[in-house]
């Protein structure tokens, strides 16, 4: 009985999950996605990093694709499912990736983090190596019942 109503309880929560909500959700995920690719413009721009956007990967196994640009400000954001055998090729060579996670809620307010990788395959073995990322943080402001943009931190090795 108890599994029937938590069942229940999750199809009407599903259901009742608006198209606002949803356009929230991909705001999140186009903001930290986009402030990422400013960061790493920017770094290489200075000529402290030869990681150019146009060779990045996006890699995520818990978030929809359906919350995720396709793309950013005319960059065509790259996803890879780094399991699959067709990226072998370009798994050998190594890929810069850039790894998103799902939302992480803290109190009234929602974290998205992002984790930078160097991702080469040898044969069966997968190496990975973490290069940093970044945390944007949003909050509910509950006196106009909306979400803000607060800040987008980075963080490096």
């Amino acid at each position: 009985m108890k599994k029937i109503i938590l069942l229940l309880f999750l199809i009407s929560y599903t259901i009742s999950f608006s198209q606002s909500e949803k356009a929230d959700v991909q705001l999140f995920y186009y903001t930290a996605i986009k402030n990422h690719i400013d960061n790493v413009r920017a770094v290489f721009e200075k000529g402290v990093s030869v990681r150019k956007v146009s060779d990045l990967y996006f890699v995520t196994k818990k978030v929809s694709l359906d919350f995720l640009p396709k793309q950013i400000e005319g960059y065509k954001i790259n996803y890879i499912n780094i399991y699959h055998k067709k990226n072998r090729k370009v798994l050998r060579k190594g890929i810069d990736a850039v790894s998103i996670h799902s939302l992480q809620l803290n109190g009234n307010q929602v974290v998205i983090p992002l984790t930078d990788f160097r991702i080469i395959k040898k044969k069966r073995n997968y190496t990975f190596g973490n290069g940093g990322g970044s945390l944007t943080t949003f909050e509910y402001d509950c006196e106009t019942n909306k979400w803000r943009y607060v800040e987008t931190e980075f963080i490096g090795i």
